[in-house]
């Protein structure tokens, strides 16, 4: 199973509705808000023993970020948009808690929120970090 699929399974528990779903797996050229975004930034691959299956570690972001275009505008960042977007993170942090194992990986954790770097002129939000693993063969 490809990196893909955990892509795919993960972009779904977090967000099922499609419509608030980018699935291009891909870093998107442009953020829009209230949009989920996840892509797979890299994998490695760990031999398990003589035989032939591969323990792969997976390493994936999610993006989501909210409207902020108002604070562009009156040039101040807002406690109410830090305020939503803390909630959000904290939101798939746990729901990721409670997932730990999907059908196409095992062990998935949250090994980093960013809260600092996802800021375009019309969003603001975060990245959160995945890593896990599968077995391959």
């Amino acid at each position: 199973m490809s990196v893909l699929a955990i892509v795919d399974e993960l972009a779904a528990l977090f967000e099922p509705t499609t419509a608030k779903r980018d699935d291009a797996a891909a870093r998107p050229v442009e953020f829009f808000p209230d949009k989920l975004y996840a892509w797979p930034r890299n994998e490695r691959f760990v031999q398990t023993g003589t035989g032939p299956i591969d323990e792969e570690r997976f390493f994936i972001r999610v993006a989501w970020a909210t409207d902020a275009g108002g604070e562009i505008a009156a040039i101040e960042r807002k406690r109410e948009t830090t305020t939503l977007i803390v909630a959000k993170a904290d939101a798939l942090v746990a729901l990721l808690r409670s997932h730990r194992t999907g059908a196409s990986y095992e062990n998935a954790e949250a090994v980093n929120v960013d809260y600092e770097s996802l800021v375009t002129s019309s969003v603001r939000g975060f990245y959160l970090d995945i890593n896990g693993y599968q077995l391959r063969s």
